[in-house]
């Protein structure tokens, strides 16, 4: 396949303005330590940790305290769901397995730190119910040129290849930057599935390989004025090509007998290409304690989608197949965001104003088309195809405060946006013993406001607290609101949810730091009409994924910090207990009420060996969890182990990774809801070892690109 060139710009402005008065930072003298500990917020400095080289965005978001990430992209904070994700103080506007994508073929050697902040204030966009994770990349101090190159090769099950390479120029005026990577590999994964669904028992297995081929470039530039003026333009493209090859088997099995009816064959192919272009536009103006900003974004993002899908029915014990039935399924798609907004700040003695506006709006169009094969002929099937619509308009006002009271900071913000969307659905649905026509338009229009506070006292600089209180929503991903049914096999389907309301969460924690070294959070927060995935059984032996609301969600987390460094020895522990209350009725037969009691453990532990040689360890352990509220999981664990040599006073490493150590990452879950049981279990190719190499030349102190926050945020990530 030829290479397509995939452009992501990754190099964003830091937008965390409103943490900049709030406790001071603790820090360790001599180097910097690898993790940072503060009240409102946990910063690890990955640049500092071995373990980086040969890892991914995802691998170290995956280690963050308090954090858990999936391969799908479901990335959650102190046990709550709805995380937005920012580069640099700028979202990343993906979501979901498109964001997974991201942040596995995003090297982990070049970001610098990350940055948990739970509490976004009023400034922020609302979006993102358990707060905001920032990637810092690396930054440079002073004029001049410098860049780095990096070369990586993984081996698994199959091989993998990452390099790519940093530019930076900056004189008095003029900040140009440029950033490149590329990750080509193939990836195993094996899943089973036991279904009961009424009399009928579906076993299956499938064998699934993944090749994907992705390209990042991130470019801008940064030019001053004046000592008051300034402006900036950032380019970000994506271009992924991804196929996936898969062999499932099932065997449709009669209850009552136990004995199996008919033999299922599926060996599908998909193709899926995404390639997306955003553009902002920044000016800054800044005097005497004010501050002006204005952005203007555009991003374009397409997709085009292929799937072959064939089942083959097979009697048990024969080889001739008995019945047949072929798919080809084309799903080309586009989004359209444009968003502009502005942010002002007065600097007052003891004191700051801020307020800004914000207008973003979003076009999408999904057009679904199948086909079946007859003769190796492809027939359209318009009573299968579907073409959807989604226009959503986003208006938002904001207005915040501080206040420093004797070693006391106040902020209080509030921020209101009103949402305005259509939606329209055309095809067919299966009704009354056929394909009927429809044609389904919905809207909806609403306004919130969303409160935040939060109250930090440091007059003792060894034990400091933090309390914090904010509203935050969240609202569906796009194609999740298509009712169109899309087949995912001929006993499988998937459709999306016009009824799909956003989810709310209330949230107060409570923050304690003590002696520099340990750090305690408290979380409680209730989130109403929290998003779940069901499989539905509507009709007799067929599946439908289906996204809905349960009614509400009541979780109290604790996690504890710990952090300290000795001469030769470094030691990171990050526990925490999440309790959480899942409650909901969709009608007889269909409520949920569950509890559940999560630990998650992570020990990251660095030996200093001498002559520049380090090694680190890392062991993390989850405990059984329920997941989208009606799934319940077991345990999990995995080690992980590095060792890196650096050379030239840093300006060459070499190091080595294995992760998964004992190959224990495994995946089970269970569920027994609506008239059926499952039991499912999911392996992917976790145990890897990597080997890196690294090189840095030019001026190493060379400033950062200007730190600036993109207007479109929300919106992005909800393409899926």
């Amino acid at each position: 396949m030829k290479i397509k060139l995939f452009i992501l710009l990754l190099l964003l402005p830091n937008i965390f303005l409103y943490a900049q008065d709030t406790l001071k930072t603790v820090t360790i003298k001599g180097q910097m330590p690898m993790i940072e500990l503060q009240a409102d917020k946990i910063i690890l400095h990955t640049e500092n940790s071995i373990i980086a080289p040969g890892e991914t965005a995802l691998d170290l978001l995956r280690k963050a305290p308090g954090v858990i990430a999936d391969n799908e992209g479901n990335i959650s904070i102190m046990g709550k769901n709805g995380t937005t994700i920012y580069i640099n103080g700028r979202q990343l506007y993906l979501r979901g397995k498109d964001l997974a994508e991201i942040l596995k073929n995003t090297p982990a050697t070049q970001i610098a730190q990350i940055e948990i902040i739970m509490h976004p204030g009023a400034k922020y966009d609302a979006a993102g119910n358990a707060g905001i994770i920032n990637l810092q990349f690396k930054k440079n101090k002073s004029d001049g040129i410098n860049g780095g190159i990096n070369i990586g090769n993984t081996f698994g099950v199959y091989p993998k290849y990452n390099s790519g390479f940093s530019l930076n120029y900056r004189n008095k005026k003029l900040n140009a930057y440029t950033n490149y990577n590329v990750g080509i590999g193939n990836y195993d994964a094996y899943t089973s599935m036991l279904r009961t669904i009424t009399d009928t028992i579906f076993d299956q297995q499938a064998n699934i390989r993944v090749y994907n081929r992705t390209h990042n470039l991130f470019t801008g530039m940064d030019y001053t004025f004046n000592s008051k003026q300034s402006a900036g333009i950032m380019i970000t493209g994506l271009s992924t090509d991804k196929q996936m090859w898969t062999a499932a088997s099932t065997n449709i099995i009669e209850r009552a007998t136990h004995q199996a009816d008919r033999i299922l064959l599926g060996h599908s192919f998909s193709d899926n290409k995404r390639k997306s272009l955003s553009t902002n536009l920044n000016y800054r103006y800044a005097s005497n304690g004010k501050e002006w900003n204005i952005d203007a974004d555009l991003a374009i993002y397409n997709t085009n989608g292929n799937q072959l899908q064939p089942n083959i029915y097979f009697k048990p014990n024969t080889q001739m197949p008995v019945d047949s039935n072929i798919y080809r399924m084309y799903t080309p798609a586009s989004i359209y965001l444009y968003s502009i907004k502005t942010d002002y700040e007065k600097q007052f003695k003891k004191s700051k104003l801020g307020f800004g506006a914000k207008s973003s709006v979003v076009q999408t169009d999904n057009n679904f088309s199948q086909a079946d094969i007859i003769q190796q002929q492809e027939l359209p099937d318009s009573a299968r195809s579907n073409h959807f619509r989604y226009t959503e308009n986003i208006n938002a006002l904001y207005v915040s405060w501080q206040q420093r009271i004797k070693g006391v900071l106040l902020q209080a913000g509030l921020r209101a946006e009103q949402t305005n969307s259509k939606g329209n659905s055309k095809g067919f649905q299966y009704q009354h013993n056929r394909f009927e026509n429809y044609d389904s338009t919905f809207y909806l229009h609403y306004l919130k406001l969303f409160p935040s506070i939060a109250l930090t006292f440091n007059k003792q600089p060894n034990s400091q607290w933090s309390i914090n209180y904010n509203y935050r929503i969240d609202r569906p991903a796009y194609k999740d609101l298509n009712p169109f049914e899309f087949k995912l096999d001929d006993y499988t389907y998937q459709k999306g949810n016009i009824h799909l309301k956003p989810q709310y969460t209330h949230s107060v924690s409570v923050s304690w730091l003590y002696h520099k070294d340990l750090l305690l959070m408290a979380d409680v927060s209730h989130t109403k009409d929290i998003f779940t995935t069901v499989t539905d059984t509507t009709q007799q032996s067929h599946t439908f994924i289906i996204k809905d609301n349960l009614a509400r969600k009541n979780q109290a987390s604790l996690t504890v910090s710990y952090h300290h460094r000795f001469h030769w020895y470094e030691i990171f522990v990050n526990t925490g207990a999440y309790y959480a209350v899942y409650q909901g009725d969709d009608g007889i037969g269909r409520r949920i009420s569950l509890q559940s009691t999560t630990v998650n453990c992570n020990l990251r532990q660095r030996f200093l060996l001498g002559h520049d040689w380090q090694a680190e360890l890392v062991v993390s352990w989850s405990s059984p969890s329920i997941l989208q509220a009606y799934f319940q999981s077991k345990s999990l664990g995995s080690a992980d182990g590095s060792i890196r040599k650096n050379w030239a006073h840093g300006k060459v490493s070499a190091g080595i990774t294995v992760r998964d150590i004992f190959n224990t990452l495994t995946t089970h879950l269970s569920s027994n809801f609506a008239g059926q049981e499952i039991i499912a279990m999911n392996k992917e190719e976790s145990r890897q070892l990597s080997v890196n190499l690294s090189y840095h030349f030019g001026n190493n102190q060379v400033k950062p690109a200007r730190q600036r926050n993109s207007g479109v945020t929300e919106e992005d990530k909800r393409t899926k």
